[in-house]
């Protein structure tokens, strides 16, 4: 029961932690596309078939069924009173492409400044390969107005960590992800190179892997290592519990065994084709 419960919990906490950085990615285009009048038709939590909306500033806001982030929906075809995004400058386009990643930096170090502030001096009872099914404690899971706050900062730091992951990989020049779409530009409209789309997709996966992937790693290195540290946890500390705990685990197996050979010796049994429980330690 408590393993089925730890899986529905990691994964109602997964969920939620992508739900979360990729909405707040895709809310940054949504906020650059409107500041630079381009036209947007919807605003998107989730993915698949509508469960409830609303329409407000021109824009449908909804939630999908789906809990695996969000998306900004633009006009496909052109009409009256309509700003296409293509229709926009260059920078105007690179800009709203490129605002999700910036964003994601952002909520990165916002939550791993909070972090630091609020849990400064502190160290964790709690680490990811502890307790990864408890990252996400909720009071319905644990008891009315009970939460682990351990718990829930991991679960913020993951959401760190994870917006930064997308961040990385939204930068690459893959199409169709934003910095493909980014490539794209820079083939056509910067360089003005006469290429196919795909020998532009080609050539901007072979960027990608060659150039772009360890320039990435460096820029975002020290984003990084000051999320990682929000984490607070005393690195020495963690390990002495950890192996503590590791003592702990073979004590009471080497208890165990014990006391299993001696019921066997008593009862006059050979361990080996030996079929019955030992009696709980008084």
């Amino acid at each position: 029961m408590q393993t089925l419960l730890n899986l529905v919990r990691t994964t109602f906490a997964f969920l939620m932690l992508i739900t979360i950085v990729v909405a707040v990615h895709e809310f940054a285009h949504l906020l650059t596309a409107l500041a630079f009048g381009a036209t947007v038709d919807a605003f998107s939590i989730g993915f698949g078939a509508e469960l409830f909306g609303f329409d407000a500033g021109g824009i449908h806001w909804q939630v999908s069924a789906i809990p695996l982030g969000g998306y900004v929906s633009f006009p496909v075809e052109a009409g009256a009173g309509i700003v296409m995004v293509d229709s926009l400058s260059t920078a105007a386009q690179m800009t709203i492409m490129l605002s999700g990643v910036a964003m994601n930096a952002l909520l990165a170090a916002a939550i791993a400044f909070i972090l630091r502030a609020k849990y400064k001096g502190e160290t964790s009872k709690y680490t990811m390969e502890l307790d990864m099914g408890g990252f996400l404690i909720w009071p319905f899971i644990k008891g009315a107005g009970k939460t682990i706050k351990n718990g829930q900062r991991y679960f913020w730091w993951f959401v760190a960590s994870t917006s930064l992951d997308l961040m990385v990989f939204n930068m690459l020049f893959i199409f169709p992800l934003d910095g493909g779409r980014v490539w794209m530009l820079l083939v056509y409209d910067v360089m003005g190179l006469q290429i196919g789309n795909m020998a532009a997709i080609i050539i901007g996966l072979v960027v990608s892997f060659i150039i772009m992937m360890p320039l990435l790693g460096k820029l975002a290195r020290p984003l990084m290592k000051y999320v990682r540290h929000a984490s607070l946890v005393n690195e020495d500390a963690a390990q002495q519990r950890f192996a503590a705990m590791i003592n702990a685990n073979r004590e009471a197996s080497e208890e165990s065994d014990r006391r299993w050979k001696q019921a066997c010796e008593e009862l006059g049994i050979d361990p080996k084709n030996a079929d019955f429980d030992l009696p709980p330690r008084k």
